[in-house]
Formats: C-alpha cells, structure tokens, sequence
C-alpha cells in the first residue's frame, strides 16, 4: 500500500475487512489499532459526517462511509496511475552529459562506471 494517502488507505482497508482491529492487523507494524481509529476519528472530523457504524466489535460503512468508499478507491487509482506515469517519465531521461575527472579517477573508476551508467540510461551522451 502505497502511503502517501495514508488516511484513504487506512479508510479502504478498514471498510473492506469489517474492522479497524484487523485493517491495523494489516498494517503492522507500522499502525496500532488506536491509530487506525484515530486516523478513521480524524477523516470523520474533516469531513463533519460519521463514516462508520460500530456494531458488536465490527464496523459496517454509513451511506456517506459507502460513498466516500467508492470515491477513495477512483482516488487511489487515479494515485496510482499519477506515480507510475511520473515514474514512467523520470526514466526516461536523455541529453548530453559531461564530466570532467582528474587522472586517476578519470583512468581507473570512471570507465566502468560509464559503461554501467550508459547501460542504464542510454538516452543519454
């Protein structure tokens, strides 16, 4: 899981599996379930409506909880397509490069990190 929208990840996993105890269960060790519930408390806060019912040690969403769900998971997509394309981008780099070394470095390091380096990026001179 992606953390960069750790309230919308913790949110979906929560909603899927029923529970905050379990979604924390999942994300350790990285989160307690007071944490979780926390995070859940928060989202509720900023969006001034209640996300979850708490039944029996359960949670079952709201109907703004079912939306917001469906929502999260169009964002969460939507995330997810942004990184890789940017990711995507930033690899392809290309231009020229130019360096300058003393003797030693530039006689004995600098070819093979050279070698190595057009390997990887071979857009670029």
């Amino acid at each position: 899981m992606a953390e960069s929208l750790p309230h919308l990840d913790t949110f979906v996993l929560a909603a899927e599996l029923g529970s905050f105890t379990a979604a924390a269960r999942e994300l350790q060790p990285s989160l307690t379930q007071a944490a979780v519930s926390q995070r859940i408390a928060l989202l509720e806060q900023n969006l001034g409506t209640k996300l979850f019912n708490r039944v029996h040690g359960r949670v079952e969403l709201t109907p703004a909880g079912h939306r917001l769900h469906e929502i999260a998971l169009k964002i969460k997509l939507l995330h997810d397509q942004a990184r890789n394309e940017i990711a995507a981008q930033a690899d392809d780099l290309q231009g020229d490069l130019y360096l300058a070394a003393s003797s030693v470095p530039g006689q004995y390091l600098l070819p093979s990190l050279i070698g190595e380096f057009r390997q990887n990026h071979p857009k670029i001179q």
